[in-house]
């Protein structure tokens, strides 16, 4: 995968540091971001952000990445079975599976809107409304179970919701400097909780009730300004199989900048993207297959520290 540069910063976008600068992945080189931003993160601040990307992508991406390197090459480092649980006649035990089998099993967290928008009082820590479960490849749900003996699958990942949080900031505010300019924002309001865990994510970041990203590809970005002159990112993960859109609310721009950019003038007066980022992963054009139902309980809520989201699940 080539890299795509979009811009050229000099100075790292979170701490204005100009020693010391790496290049920027705005979505993780992880997640087949190509988008980079040259000379945007000081060495500081790029170790802040890799370690929440690294937990995301390792605990609560892990199936979708395996699966899809299994599927490109036959020498990807990743596992040819995964560990899962289930139970059967004689009770509960953890089996192997083969990927091939398994699939990409995904559970992305339902955020309620950010707290800037509900008014209500942010906490550390994020809350979870409910779960998105979405499934690529693989065998279908009953045929899984005949083949591998059990009755009941149950899904399980530890991963800190608040790391998934903050990566999704990360995501909006880097395309908004390529967008905008990190010069034309008078105010950024995800600076401090992107680099910062002890400080709260969920008043700049969560799910967007109002504004639904249409396009069905495998991730894209929208970045809009509104009437009062904020900044709001847009994210659909996995769009080709209907998952989420997440609402990031970066910061202000100035009115100098909305003055001499049309885009962002006609984002400010008529709500129209300033601008679009699409990334396509050809392994996800693989059909969806049946998946599970939900018939468990979850953990709620994660005052940022890991925790253990069980849910059972049955075929269809």
């Amino acid at each position: 995968m080539d890299d795509k540069v979009i811009g050229r910063i000099n100075q790292c976008i979170y701490c204005g540091s100009k020693t010391d600068l790496t290049d920027e992945h705005v979505i993780p080189y992880g997640l087949n971001g190509p988008y980079v931003l040259e000379n945007a993160s000081c060495t500081t601040c790029n170790k802040a952000t890799s370690k929440f990307e690294q937990d995301v992508l390792r605990k609560l991406l892990f199936y979708l990445r395996a699966y899809k390197e299994r599927y490109r090459s036959r020498k990807s480092s990743f596992p040819e079975k995964v560990p899962v649980c289930v139970r059967t006649s004689k009770g509960e035990k953890e089996i192997p599976i083969q990927i091939a089998d398994y699939g990409a099993v995904v559970l992305l967290p339902e955020f309620p809107s950010p707290k800037k928008i509900t008014g209500e009082e942010s906490r550390l820590g994020v809350e979870i409304r409910g779960l998105f479960l979405l499934r690529i490849g693989g065998i279908n749900a009953e045929q899984l179970a005949r083949k591998y003996g059990f009755i009941e699958l149950m899904l399980t990942t530890t991963y800190r919701p608040s790391d998934f949080a903050r990566m999704l900031a990360k995501i909006a505010f880097g395309f908004s400097v390529a967008s905008i300019g990190i010069s034309n924002l008078v105010q950024i309001y995800v600076q401090e909780p992107i680099l910062d865990s002890g400080v709260s994510i969920d008043r700049w970041v969560g799910d967007s009730k109002k504004y639904r990203v249409s396009l069905k590809k495998d991730t894209v970005v929208q970045i809009v300004v509104d009437s009062k002159k904020v900044v709001h990112g847009y994210i659909r993960l996995m769009g080709k199989l209907n998952g989420p859109t997440y609402h990031v609310i970066v910061g202000v721009v100035s009115l100098r900048a909305l003055l001499f950019r049309p885009s962002l003038l006609l984002s400010f007066l008529f709500r129209i993207p300033v601008s679009t980022w699409v990334v396509n992963d050809p392994t996800l054009m693989l059909k969806s297959v049946p998946g599970f139902n939900v018939s468990g309980g979850i953990s709620l809520e994660d005052r940022n520290s890991k925790k253990r989201i069980n849910f059972r699940s049955v075929d269809k």
